[in-house]
């Protein structure tokens, strides 16, 4: 009698484990669908920011070498060769770090929208006379490097990813400096006129 109570009552434990067994597996797939999609966000939100850093770097490669190419002081000459050399180990750094994330990079509106500025900007220099260009040049670095150091201060604050985060906070700290030289340079011209 005894083991005619006892197979039941088994079955029915048997039946309420492997039930919350099952809740258990459908609820650890449901959280693991929510990390995907959040780690696809994360890592579509990663590309952007990316995307936007790349043409900040190309842009001040860009218009390094305009600068190279004109009669400029020495002092101009010597700042368009760091920003030069910065934001192309800045940009081959960029790229790396995308790699190892596996991040795809998104132009978005705001992407496109400074890729156009910055060609804008470009071409307008390319117009002007070598004195012209001076000023305007470091009126323009001033410019950037303010909104784009403004960006990277903003943009810190929603990054995820230990490396981007680390890689932006020192592309702030560079783009900084840059911005602090400018100036410099700029009061210099001023009271050398």
């Amino acid at each position: 009698m005894k083991y005619k109570l006892v197979l039941p009552i088994a079955i029915l434990l048997s039946f309420s484990f492997s039930s919350v067994y099952a809740l258990n597996i459908t609820d650890e797939s449901k959280q693991a669908t929510t990390n995907n999609a959040l780690n696809n966000d994360n890592l579509k939100k990663d590309g952007e920011e990316l995307a936007w850093l790349i043409v900040v770097d190309k842009s001040e490669i860009s218009a390094a070498k305009e600068v190279l190419k004109r009669k400029v002081s020495p002092e101009i000459k010597q700042y368009a060769i760091m920003l030069y050399n910065n934001h192309t180990k800045n940009l081959k750094s960029t790229l790396k770090i995308g790699e190892k994330m596996g991040a795809k990079l998104v132009d978005t509106d705001a992407v496109i929208s400074l890729k156009k500025n910055e060609e804008n900007e470009l071409a307008k220099l390319k117009t002007l006379d070598d004195k012209a260009f001076q000023l305007t040049f470091l009126n323009a670095m001033i410019k950037g490097h303010t909104e784009v150091l403004q960006k990277i201060n903003q943009d810190l604050q929603n990054i995820s990813n230990p490396a981007l985060k680390n890689h932006f906070e020192l592309t702030g700290k560079m783009i900084e400096k840059h911005l602090d030289k400018a100036k410099s340079i700029l009061n210099n011209l001023k009271s050398n006129s």
